[in-house]
């Protein structure tokens, strides 16, 4: 056990995050973040499932705090639950995706320990991340417009990249220019554009079941890459990637408050890692244009 907390694996061996979708070419001064249509109807799911893992109850109780802070500017109806059963979460994920309406948002934190080939342990179970995309499907009628999801739990990174369904050179598309070093900065960027959304349809399924069950927008984050633990610091601060994101938010919002949701994420990264010294946060925007839209917007508006 690392000396400094809990690693969150399951018995049986979060990336915030992940996210689905189709990109529509929206440019980014049309975009909006959070909600995506001030106008509409965003939902913030906030789930936990300890299982023995004492600092899931402060990750609840805080990230439920930031998303219900009317002085950050956000407008979410935030659902929380502490120690989810499965049926429970994707019976939620459904019933929302549909209460979202045509411009709304859905967002998805999930807590709790993680299984060495992507799946998030509920109360009681285990949850791929294909599951959620299916019941986030079985609520639309046409494409989500946005989904935001993180996910604070080992080898969370499996949701980032679609439970590993994408080979290596399709992934850590976050650095298109590192990754793909042969090409110009333009080229590479190109490569990484059709490389997610590729990934988008692989996640949603909707390049082989023909339907409108797409999410056009999605930015993930996860706490790990998808060979790492993540760790928990017990009931006084809670998962280390929340603890850093938290941490973050605070300070971007006190001092810059023109920050980014890039700046959001790189600066969390940087912060796990520098606290932790034991796993790196990885996240994912398709499209990249996302990662410039200003985190308080609506807060200084």
């Amino acid at each position: 056990m690392p000396k400094f907390g809990v690693a969150k694996m399951t018995m049986f061996a979060l990336a915030t995050l992940t996210m689905v979708g189709c990109g529509r070419g929206v440019s980014s001064s049309s975009v909006k973040f959070r909600p995506y249509d001030p106008e509409s109807h965003n939902v913030f799911l906030v789930i936990g499932a300890p299982n023995g893992l004492s600092g899931v109850a402060t990750d609840i109780r805080e990230m439920t705090k930031v998303l219900n802070d009317t002085s950050n500017g956000f407008n979410w109806n935030v659902i929380s639950n502490g120690n989810a059963p499965k049926d429970y979460i994707l019976r939620e994920l459904t019933a929302n995706a549909a209460a979202v309406g045509e411009f709304g948002t859905l967002g998805l934190y999930v807590s709790g320990h993680g299984s060495n080939d992507g799946k998030f342990m509920t109360a009681n179970g285990m949850m791929s991340y294909s599951e959620v995309a299916r019941a986030i499907a079985a609520g639309r009628a046409q494409p989500l417009k946005r989904l935001m999801a993180f996910n604070d739990s080992c080898y969370s990174g499996h949701w980032v990249d679609g439970n590993g369904s994408l080979p290596d050179d399709m992934k850590n598309l976050n650095e298109p220019a590192e990754f793909f070093a042969d090409h110009s900065p333009e080229e590479a960027q190109a490569l990484a554009d059709a490389q997610a959304q590729l990934m988008a349809d692989q996640l949603t399924g909707s390049s082989d079941k023909g339907r409108a069950d797409s999410i056009e927008q999605f930015l993930t984050f996860a706490a790990s890459k998808k060979t790492q633990t993540s760790l928990d610091y017990g009931r006084e601060k809670g998962g280390a990637f929340t603890w850093s994101l938290r941490k973050v938010f605070s300070s971007l919002k006190a001092q810059r408050p023109e920050a980014t949701m890039g700046d959001l994420a790189t600066q969390t990264v940087d912060a796990t890692w520098q606290d932790t010294r034991h796993h790196k946060p990885v996240y994912k925007a398709v499209p990249t244009s996302l990662l410039e839209e200003k985190i308080f917007e609506f807060a200084n508006n």
